[in-house]
């Protein structure tokens, strides 16, 4: 085994020469217990006393420990530099990872600058839209500043024609009615008030059939105190009349004798002075049993103050 010496001299021991020795080595004949020196050419013996030879065996062992020492720190060393290496390419798969999340990072960045220049655009697009929306809301704010007017104007011309002349009463019959037999029968839904110490115009139309021919009776009913200054109820299958003037309370009445079961309008026409309030009524009634009168949808009854 060689070990090195100084100047690039090589030291052996072993029993036997080494095979490839290089001028000035040395070789220690561990079998002969000799230590040889190679010239270039061939091993010659050297020849040491005993005290030479320890002090050249204990320079031996002193070397042999040196390598020793030297081989042992080159081993830590090496230790040292493979961890080191190890901590190198773990930091470089940490410097790659948070390489990777810093181009992840921005990317996300870019892709949110996009979304707020996309928004900023919206923004701007709504803002104009806000714009347009206040300026037609202006418009129609003015719009209805004028309407208001107007109206206000019309409640005003509205309150003094009421005031003078009051309002319609209308009352419409909204459904079909059917009314049997012989006893008088309110006719639905025709039924108008009329304030006291007031000129009032009325006027209907009630239309019907019977179910079978036979005959029929209409009147119009209120408070006996109102003076009838003028009306008439006409109607029937052979255009049959009743009128009256300046009449003392109610009510007006028709007699009718339809012989078919055609459809007939009987119509109401008349002017009356309230000294008291009074709310006129339409009635109708069947001459004899088993006479249906159907009253149809639409029919009316109207009261309007004209003074």
């Amino acid at each position: 085994m060689p070990r090195p010496g100084a100047g690039g001299t090589e030291v052996y021991f072993g029993k036997t020469s080494p095979l490839q020795p290089a001028k000035g080595d040395f070789w220690y004949d561990t079998s002969a217990t000799t230590l040889n020196f190679h010239n270039g050419v061939s091993w010659l013996a050297v020849a040491v006393s005993a005290g030479q030879f320890d002090t050249l065996s204990n320079s031996i062992s002193v070397i042999s420990a040196a390598v020793s020492v030297v081989s042992q720190a080159v081993s830590v060393l090496s230790v040292e530099v493979s961890v080191l290496s190890q901590a190198v390419s773990v930091l470089s798969v940490a410097v790659s990872v948070v390489s990777n999340k810093i181009s992840t990072l921005s990317q996300a960045v870019s892709v949110l600058s996009q979304a707020v220049s996309v928004l900023s655009v919206a923004v701007d697009t709504n803002s104009n839209a806000v714009s347009v929306l206040s300026q037609q809301m202006s418009v129609l704010s003015q719009a209805h500043s004028v309407l208001s007017q107007a109206h206000s104007v019309l409640s005003q011309a509205f309150s003094s024609l009421s005031a003078g002349l009051g309002t319609v009463q209308l009352r419409t019959a909204s459904n079909a009615q059917v009314i049997s037999g012989t006893t008088t029968t309110k006719v639905s839904g025709l039924s108008v008030s009329c304030g006291a110490s007031g000129i009032y115009e009325i006027a209907g139309k009630i239309l019907y059939n019977m179910s079978v021919a036979n005959g029929v009776l209409f009147n119009i009913s209120g408070n006996t105190s109102t003076l009838v200054m003028g009306a008439r109820l006409t109607g029937g299958q052979a255009i049959s009349s009743r009128e009256v003037a300046n009449q003392q309370g109610f009510p007006w009445q028709i007699s009718l004798q339809p012989t078919t079961v055609s459809i007939f309008v009987v119509t109401i026409d008349g002017i009356i002075n309230t000294s008291a309030a009074v709310t006129l009524q339409a009635y109708a009634w069947a001459s004899a049993a088993g006479a249906d009168i159907n009253i149809k949808k639409g029919s009316f009854l109207r009261a309007y103050k004209i003074g």
